[in-house]
């Protein structure tokens, strides 16, 4: 006790404290003063950082998964199908006209290293998808191995699967080609 007053007690100065809470409210600056105005702090913008070059570490992996998914199931086995039937005709024709002319045989010796280029392609595909998973609990490290490895690898097996489109005759083509989309 302090002359004639006691002191205060814990809670009288808690009700004292939120009184001038609850009063300067309206006024008071609390860090948030910026938000209508699309300016992050720091930590929201290190936040917002790591969470795009995660998202876009997973995208890459769902385009190239989604990439390889259509390669071997669709594309490969068409081409497979259809280099089957040029060397059956070939087999059939033989005697009958002269096999270094055949237009059979120009077709497969064409089609044959472009289904090979594609299984490399998709090898290399397999690779990246590898390195990616490997890496575990750092979104830029990622998103950098995803940019550097699953990109490049997906170009690639672009690249194989264009020319196999061109190649391989309409019946044994699984999917719509990109003169079918653009143009009907």
């Amino acid at each position: 006790q302090m002359g004639n007053k006691p002191f205060a007690t814990d809670a009288v100065k808690l009700a004292v404290i939120k009184k001038f809470i609850v009063s300067t409210k309206n006024i008071r600056f609390e860090g948030d003063g910026y938000s209508n105005l699309g300016i992050f702090s720091q930590s929201e913008l290190t936040s917002r950082y790591y969470i795009m070059n995660e998202r876009y570490a997973k995208d890459l992996l769902v385009e190239a998964n989604t990439m390889h998914t259509m390669l071997v199931q669709q594309i490969l086995p068409g081409a497979f199908e259809y280099r089957g039937s040029l060397a059956q005709t070939i087999q059939a024709l033989n005697g009958i006209e002269d096999e270094a002319q055949s237009p059979e045989l120009v077709a497969l010796l064409a089609l044959t290293p472009a289904v090979k280029d594609l299984q490399a392609a998709i090898a290399s595909l397999n690779e990246a998808i590898a390195k990616l998973h490997a890496i575990h609990d750092d979104p830029v490290a990622e998103a950098k191995a995803a940019s550097d490895y699953i990109l490049p690898a997906m170009q690639a097996a672009r690249t194989a699967a264009d020319r196999l489109e061109i190649l391989t005759a309409d019946k044994y083509y699984p999917i719509p080609r990109y003169s079918e989309l653009l143009w009907f």
